[in-house]
Protein backbone atom coordinates (compact mmCIF):
# COMPACT_ATOMS: atom_id res chain seq x y z
CA UNK A 1 0.00 0.00 0.00
CA UNK A 2 1.45 3.31 -0.95
CA UNK A 3 0.75 6.11 1.46
CA UNK A 4 2.01 9.92 1.25
CA UNK A 5 2.59 12.59 3.61
CA UNK A 6 3.15 16.06 2.63
CA UNK A 7 5.03 19.02 3.49
CA UNK A 8 2.19 21.25 5.04
CA UNK A 9 2.45 21.20 8.73
CA UNK A 10 6.28 20.93 8.33
CA UNK A 11 6.12 24.10 7.06
CA UNK A 12 4.19 25.50 9.58
CA UNK A 13 6.00 23.87 13.02
CA UNK A 14 9.52 23.18 13.85
CA UNK A 15 8.43 20.93 16.49
CA UNK A 16 4.81 20.37 17.75
CA UNK A 17 1.69 17.83 18.36
CA UNK A 18 0.65 17.97 15.21
CA UNK A 19 3.76 17.40 12.69
CA UNK A 20 5.27 14.75 15.73
CA UNK A 21 1.81 12.72 15.39
CA UNK A 22 2.95 12.35 11.47
CA UNK A 23 6.79 11.77 12.33
CA UNK A 24 5.39 8.89 14.80
CA UNK A 25 2.76 7.48 12.44
CA UNK A 26 5.82 7.47 9.38
CA UNK A 27 8.27 6.11 12.04
CA UNK A 28 5.73 3.34 13.25
CA UNK A 29 4.03 2.42 8.95
CA UNK A 30 8.09 2.26 7.37
CA UNK A 31 9.21 -1.34 8.87
CA UNK A 32 5.89 -2.61 7.79
CA UNK A 33 6.07 -4.63 4.69
CA UNK A 34 2.74 -3.61 3.18
CA UNK A 35 3.62 -0.48 3.32
CA UNK A 36 5.68 1.94 1.21
CA UNK A 37 5.67 5.65 2.93
CA UNK A 38 6.35 8.63 0.55
CA UNK A 39 7.38 11.85 2.25
CA UNK A 40 7.33 14.76 0.58
CA UNK A 41 8.95 17.29 3.21
CA UNK A 42 9.56 20.48 1.09
CA UNK A 43 11.76 23.26 2.83
CA UNK A 44 13.62 21.48 5.42
CA UNK A 45 11.95 24.35 8.20
CA UNK A 46 11.29 21.94 11.00
CA UNK A 47 13.89 20.32 13.53
CA UNK A 48 13.06 16.83 13.32
CA UNK A 49 15.89 13.97 12.68
CA UNK A 50 14.76 10.98 10.91
CA UNK A 51 18.48 9.54 9.81
CA UNK A 52 17.35 6.18 12.01
CA UNK A 53 14.57 5.39 9.74
CA UNK A 54 14.79 7.34 6.39
CA UNK A 55 16.33 4.41 4.62
CA UNK A 56 12.86 2.91 5.61
CA UNK A 57 11.01 5.51 3.35
CA UNK A 58 9.95 4.52 -0.16
CA UNK A 59 10.35 8.20 -1.39
CA UNK A 60 11.76 10.95 0.16
CA UNK A 61 11.94 14.32 -1.06
CA UNK A 62 13.37 17.26 0.96
CA UNK A 63 15.06 20.63 0.15
CA UNK A 64 17.68 21.73 2.04
CA UNK A 65 17.25 25.09 4.24
CA UNK A 66 17.49 27.97 2.12
CA UNK A 67 20.79 30.21 2.39
CA UNK A 68 18.81 33.15 2.30
CA UNK A 69 15.74 34.81 3.89
CA UNK A 70 12.60 33.91 1.79
CA UNK A 71 8.66 34.97 2.85
CA UNK A 72 6.25 32.46 3.36
CA UNK A 73 4.49 33.43 -0.05
CA UNK A 74 8.08 32.17 -1.27
CA UNK A 75 8.15 28.67 0.64
CA UNK A 76 4.91 28.36 -0.11
CA UNK A 77 5.48 28.28 -3.89
CA UNK A 78 8.35 26.58 -3.85
CA UNK A 79 7.01 23.69 -1.45
CA UNK A 80 3.80 23.26 -3.89
CA UNK A 81 6.08 22.89 -7.08
CA UNK A 82 8.46 20.48 -5.44
CA UNK A 83 5.39 18.83 -4.41
CA UNK A 84 4.10 18.64 -7.62
CA UNK A 85 7.06 17.02 -9.35
CA UNK A 86 7.88 14.61 -6.17
CA UNK A 87 4.21 13.47 -7.08
CA UNK A 88 4.98 12.23 -10.74
CA UNK A 89 8.18 11.24 -10.08
CA UNK A 90 7.26 8.50 -8.66
CA UNK A 91 4.63 8.38 -11.10
CA UNK A 92 2.04 6.77 -8.83
CA UNK A 93 -1.70 6.74 -7.91
CA UNK A 94 -1.23 6.16 -4.10
CA UNK A 95 -3.41 4.31 -2.16
CA UNK A 96 -3.59 6.75 0.81
CA UNK A 97 -2.77 10.20 1.06
CA UNK A 98 -2.43 11.38 4.30
CA UNK A 99 -2.49 15.33 3.95
CA UNK A 100 -0.82 16.82 7.02
CA UNK A 101 -2.92 19.96 7.10
CA UNK A 102 -6.14 21.29 4.83
CA UNK A 103 -4.62 22.76 1.48
CA UNK A 104 -7.76 21.02 -1.15
CA UNK A 105 -5.18 22.15 -4.53
CA UNK A 106 -2.72 19.10 -3.03
CA UNK A 107 -5.57 16.66 -3.04
CA UNK A 108 -6.30 17.44 -6.64
CA UNK A 109 -2.65 16.78 -7.58
CA UNK A 110 -2.50 13.97 -6.22
CA UNK A 111 -5.95 12.64 -6.96
CA UNK A 112 -5.58 9.84 -4.12
CA UNK A 113 -7.66 6.00 -4.10
CA UNK A 114 -8.51 7.09 -0.33
CA UNK A 115 -7.99 10.26 1.47
CA UNK A 116 -7.71 10.34 5.07
CA UNK A 117 -8.04 12.93 7.02
CA UNK A 118 -6.79 14.19 10.90
CA UNK A 119 -8.92 17.08 12.32
CA UNK A 120 -6.37 18.30 14.97
CA UNK A 121 -7.98 21.37 16.37
CA UNK A 122 -11.49 22.86 15.98
CA UNK A 123 -10.98 26.27 18.32
CA UNK A 124 -10.51 28.63 15.37
CA UNK A 125 -13.90 26.77 13.09
CA UNK A 126 -15.77 27.11 16.72
CA UNK A 127 -14.88 30.76 18.15
CA UNK A 128 -13.83 32.91 15.33
CA UNK A 129 -16.78 34.51 13.47
CA UNK A 130 -17.14 36.30 10.06
CA UNK A 131 -14.59 36.61 7.40
CA UNK A 132 -11.72 35.72 10.07
CA UNK A 133 -13.54 31.84 10.21
CA UNK A 134 -11.99 29.28 8.32
CA UNK A 135 -13.59 27.90 5.01
CA UNK A 136 -14.27 24.31 4.02
CA UNK A 137 -11.82 23.48 1.43
CA UNK A 138 -12.83 19.75 1.17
Amino acid sequence: MDILYDHQMFAIQKFGGISRIFIELMRELSPNSDCSIHWHRGIKSDGYDISEYRDQLTGYGVIPKLPFPTGKAINDTINKLSFQWFVRKFGRHYDIYHPTYYDADLVEIVNPKKLVITIHDMIPEKFLSGQAKFQPLI
